[in-house]
């Protein structure tokens, strides 16, 4: 690489991480996107980018959105995957794990998952390893 694309590269990447972290940094931003994040759904979303592009769209606006949509998709995960998860873990709980148990545990997994069709269970082995520390997440128990 030259000299000269390296400098350009160099001047590229400390412009977008000066920009990431103050962005980041800037509380005033950061209570905005938490508060859209408590209120956002298609409607408010809707409002939000018309007001956004009513004087005419740019790149920057273009860009500012899809962070703001970004940091608010990611707040609404956090906030949301514990609470998903602890409904699953219960539900296994109160209701899948003596049916599960029942029948031995997870052992005719690898039989099951074989059954599919081919093109859903090419890389199979890693998949299955994946589901398996899924489940035996979910379950709390040990896969035979």
């Amino acid at each position: 690489m030259s000299a000269e694309r390296e400098q350009l590269l160099d001047q590229v990447a400390n412009v977008i991480r000066v920009f990431g972290d103050s962005l980041d940094q800037e509380p005033r931003f950061n209570d905005l996107v938490d508060g859209f994040a408590r209120v956002a759904d298609r409607q408010s979303f809707q409002m939000l980018v018309d007001k956004v592009f009513v004087g005419g769209i740019t790149w920057g606006k273009i860009i500012t959105l899809i962070c703001v949509i970004g940091k608010t998709v990611a707040k609404i995960l956090a906030n949301s995957v514990p609470s998903i998860v602890s409904w699953t873990l219960d539900y296994f709980r109160d209701y899948l794990q003596n049916w599960i148990c029942s029948r031995g545990g997870w052992p005719d997994l690898p039989l099951f998952w074989s059954h599919l069709p081919q093109w859903s269970t090419a890389g199979w082995p890693h998949r299955l390893e994946t589901k398996q520390r899924c489940l035996r997440t979910v379950s709390g128990g040990p896969i035979k």
